[in-house]
């Protein structure tokens, strides 16, 4: 399944990728979070109106907020398809 899917579809909506995210996360005893549905083997992203989002990036910005204009979003863990916002810095 590429990028997960919605209901059978991609997802439309910022909400439905948020829904997509949350509702497949995987945890594992390292205490990262790891989203399953992406291709990538290294940083998972989802797709959303015929956009790729890095799903780091994502999770950065829905629970820690704005990633500031030119900033990475670094892995704390070392874990390139790790998620949890308490794993990433910018």
């Amino acid at each position: 399944m590429a990028y997960g899917k919605v209901m059978g579809r991609s997802p439309n909506t910022m909400n439905e990728v948020i829904d997509l995210l949350l509702d497949n996360l995987e945890y594992p005893a390292d205490g990262c979070w790891i989203y399953p549905l992406s291709p990538s083997k290294r940083y998972p992203r989802i797709r959303c109106n015929y956009e790729s989002h890095t799903v780091h990036r994502l999770a950065y910005e829905l629970f820690i907020g704005p990633i500031p204009e030119g900033y990475n979003v670094h892995h704390r863990c070392e874990h390139p398809r790790c998620c949890n916002p308490d794993h990433l810095d910018a």
